[in-house]
């Protein structure tokens, strides 16, 4: 998330200055590859890019594709097959196995493509959206690579897809993804073709979730590096404290927002949904009881304890309702975390294994894939 987060401001600061530039998708992989389906990457020049989509091994050529793009204004797809043995030593040097094709589209001074402002809602604003974007097609006039069709919650749809049979198909697909998307936890891609006797096409359905929104309630000085790699992670992320001298925006620079409140009193300006997750760690008995108290019941995706266990069953034992799912407490995966930045580690490891249901163990001891493809 982070990476399309600094994608897009770069775009912004772009448009700002009328630069063109090219974004390049991952529109289709097969086999082991770095990154999947709708990872992006900005191209401004031969030397200059923003993002990763191969881990440093494709981005030299890609930005030259890219350039290429710029100059004759035609998107391309571009494959990169690193099956073969000799790739290592003749082809990109890859090794990995797989294939990856990308789609390149150049982008000129003012004109913004459909995606971009999508992008932007969902990794920015944080709005579900989602974007079917064509990367190839046969046989079909007036389809071609680029055209797009994007949906989002209190935006109007979006759509440049000329042929009015595959419009009517990628709408229904679209609202069809948008509708099974509420319920997932992360972003999600697939690739779908559309076929007709006169041709085919392809084409690359993202449900874009927005960032997750995590709650640190407590402002100590441990809580700062919860929130330093919490916000690194691209996650939205709220402070709230009781202690005026403690919740204060300079303490916290990364943190989307400080929230003071007054010690034992809950504020209904507290907006917190059932898919956010909260780590409790005021370090007051008495102050994490009302936390929990409040948020118990909102069945939230994930609730992280600071404290040792017997702590943790004093607090639910003094509560008036249970809460629907047990805490994490001790809070965190075990790695053997001591320091607060260990702590806070160990705290988003954990975050992020618990809303994409994995353990957290190694990846060395994992028997099936280590991505969904």
């Amino acid at each position: 998330m982070r990476d399309l987060q600094n994608i897009l401001k770069r775009i912004a600061y772009l448009e700002d200055v009328r630069s063109p530039y090219a974004l390049a998708t991952v529109v289709d992989v097969m086999g082991s590859t770095y990154r999947g389906l709708g990872a992006r990457m900005l191209v401004e020049s031969p030397e200059q890019s923003e993002g990763t989509i191969g881990g440093g091994c494709l981005e030299s050529d890609v930005r030259e594709q890219a350039v290429d793009a710029l100059e004759d204004g035609r998107p391309r797809l571009v494959e990169y097959d690193a099956r073969a043995e000799d790739d290592i030593v003749l082809g990109t040097g890859l090794g990995c196995g797989g294939v990856t094709r990308i789609l390149i589209e150049p982008v000129g001074v003012g004109h913004r493509p459909v995606a971009v402002d999508f992008l932007r809602a969902s990794a920015i604003e944080g709005i579900g959206v989602v974007l079917a974007t064509v990367f190839e097609s046969e046989g079909i006039p007036r389809v071609e690579p680029g055209q797009r069709l994007a949906l989002g919650r209190d935006k109007p749809v979006c759509c440049d897809i000329d042929d009015e049979p595959m419009r009517a198909w990628v709408m229904t697909q679209a609202r069809s993804r948008w509708a099974s998307g509420e319920k997932e936890r992360r972003s999600t891609a697939m690739i779908l073709r559309y076929e007709r006797e006169s041709g085919w096409a392809s084409v690359l359905v993202e449900t874009l979730r927005p960032p997750l929104h995590v709650w640190i309630f407590g402002a100590g000085y441990d809580a700062r590096p919860v929130v330093l790699l919490a916000s690194s992670m691209g996650w939205r992320v709220s402070v709230v404290d009781h202690r005026p001298s403690f919740a204060l925006p300079e303490r916290f620079p990364d943190a989307h927002e400080v929230v003071l409140v007054s010690p034992h009193q809950w504020s209904d300006d507290l907006a917190i949904e059932p898919d956010c997750a909260a780590v409790v760690m005021t370090h007051s008995f008495l102050q994490d009881q009302f936390v929990l108290r409040h948020i118990a019941h909102l069945g939230l995706d994930y609730i992280g304890i600071l404290g040792p266990r017997q702590r943790t069953q004093r607090l639910l034992d003094d509560l008036d309702e249970q809460p629907m799912s047990a805490p994490f407490s001790p809070v965190g995966l075990d790695l053997g975390a001591e320091t607060p930045e260990e702590i806070a580690l160990s705290i988003v490891a954990q975050i992020q294994a618990t809303r994409l249901e994995r353990s957290g163990g190694h990846l060395s001891l994992r028997s099936g894939a280590i991505h969904a493809r």
